[in-house]
């Protein structure tokens, strides 16, 4: 058993070292390796991931970059992967996730077919940062969010990923999160679980819950061009308790299902005695370089 994070061509360098840290940090007692691949394994018939890999992890970057790279082959396997493992899309993975995106950033719109695990439209970006996507911080957005299977509000980064519509009677997605926006009072979804094949699944999240308060300002700052920018991203960071982002990663754990009969959020709201957090998630300063 062992987690692939894709960081090759369209990928998010930074986000690919965040989550192969946070994966890392949870996995590590239970015998679980995690290793990167980039476009290059994708494409090869018979890689390693093929063989031995139990979770396909696509995060944050732009799905039209990595498109260029793959071949008919590489999308095809990643298919045919999904169908008896698991995938998991956030931001741009989630949006790489579903039959169609319609994609709206300040100064753009993208429209283009994905993988199509979920069989609907991711639509993005939300109108709840200050600005819709422009990769800079400005479009950033540190929020609550609901999961709606365990009952718990937790806070989350937020930039520029998608929603998705399951008003139609024939969606094929389970609703695991969702976000009451602020403008219309209305809760929109933003994470699902879609069963792909006989016995896979897809997991697609349009927030980043492996971006920790710490991650956060080391991540979302090196885009900051605005002194107002930085100090609205702060001080959102101080409306919540640090060890509250821990909450949404591992509501993603237990999710996926990675170990079984073992409940990650369990482990965070109910810590062993005198220990602030739990061990299982608990974290080293992260450097991002």
């Amino acid at each position: 058993m062992t987690v692939y994070i894709y960081s090759g061509y369209g990928a998010s360098q930074t986000n690919a070292k965040i989550l192969q840290f946070m994966f890392s940090m949870a996995l590590h007692q239970h015998g679980i390796p995690i290793k990167t691949l980039g476009q290059q394994d994708l494409n090869t018939p018979n890689a390693p991931w093929q063989k031995d890999g139990s979770l396909l992890v696509f995060g944050g970057g732009e799905f039209t970059l990595l498109k260029e790279k793959l071949t008919l082959y590489g999308r095809e396997a990643i298919r045919d992967f999904a169908s008896s493992k698991a995938y998991l899309g956030i931001c741009k993975g989630a949006y790489a996730g579903a039959s169609q995106i319609d994609f709206l950033g300040q100064n753009i719109h993208k429209t283009s077919d994905g993988f199509g695990f979920f069989n609907g439209v991711a639509r993005g970006s939300l109108p709840i940062a200050p600005a819709l996507y422009t990769g800079l911080s400005n479009s950033a957005q540190v929020t609550m969010f609901h999961h709606e299977i365990y009952d718990i509000d937790f806070p989350a980064l937020y930039w520029g990923g998608p929603h998705f519509d399951l008003s139609h009677s024939t969606h094929n997605a389970q609703r695991l999160v969702t976000l009451k926006t602020p403008a219309t009072d209305q809760f929109i979804t933003m994470g699902i679980s879609v069963p792909v094949g006989a016995s896979g699944k897809a997991v697609l999240l349009g927030y980043h819950p492996e971006a920790m308060h710490t991650h956060i300002r080391e991540w979302v700052l090196q885009f900051s061009r605005d002194a107002n920018d930085i100090a609205r991203i702060e001080r959102d960071l101080k409306q919540v308790p640090a060890w509250k982002f821990y909450l949404g990663f591992a509501c993603l754990l237990d999710d996926l299902g990675i170990v079984e009969n073992h409940s990650f959020l369990n482990q965070i709201l109910n810590p062993p005695p005198r220990m602030e957090i739990t061990p299982v998630l608990q974290t080293q300063p992260f450097i991002i370089t």
